[in-house]
């Protein structure tokens, strides 16, 4: 479903619908096979800075964080967290994408907007765990939350850390922080030939 090199060059690998749906080939070509509890119908995967890794679930299984530890072949030190709508600040557990931007914050694209988790460190954290971010922008006068409508499809994120959000009504550019749109893009301003 989705690819991910970390930064020692393993590739994190999605293999949907397996009984070991978390693969990594490491450097030298070896691969292993990781197992969770949960759905495993994994269809993206992005890296944060503390070496995490987020999965975006198929369906309606939200999200999942692996942590593999300090070594790859030892899975005892592994940790892993399912997000959903019960324990994060996600309105939906139709999860369609994911992003990690150049500060190493994951972005999450649902079938009803855009949420960013900036406090990936703490993710395990049991007594004050990350819920993430859904932020609240003011368009026209009126407060809403960041593209709140919007079926996102996908994020792309460029040099200057923008965020570049497709959705079913066009593209979106938002700032590195999420909180203006700075451009929109659609079949009636570019030459894009279907919203």
């Amino acid at each position: 479903g989705g690819m991910a090199f970390d930064k020692d060059e393993n590739l994190w690998i999605c293999n949907y619908g397996a009984d070991k749906p978390i693969a990594v080939m490491k450097p030298d070509g070896t691969i292993l096979n990781y197992s969770i509890s949960g759905s495993g119908n994994f269809t993206k995967v992005g890296i944060d800075k503390n070496g995490y890794k987020w999965f975006a679930s198929a369906f309606t299984n939200g999200l999942a964080v692996y942590d593999s530890g300090d070594d790859l072949e030892d899975t005892s030190d592994d940790r892993f967290k399912a997000l959903n709508t019960t324990n994060s600040v996600l309105a939906t557990n139709e999860v369609t994408t994911l992003e990690v931007d150049l500060d190493g914050d994951v972005w999450v694209g649902t079938k009803e907007g855009l949420y960013s988790f900036e406090c990936t460190g703490s993710i395990f954290n049991e007594d004050n765990p990350c819920k993430g971010t859904r932020q609240i922008i003011t368009v026209d006068g009126f407060n809403g939350y960041l593209l709140q409508d919007e079926n996102i499809k996908t994020i792309a994120i460029d040099g200057a850390n923008r965020k570049w959000v497709g959705t079913s009504n066009g593209i979106f550019v938002q700032s590195a922080d999420g909180r203006t749109t700075l451009a929109r893009f659609d079949v009636t301003n570019s030459p894009l030939p279907s919203n």
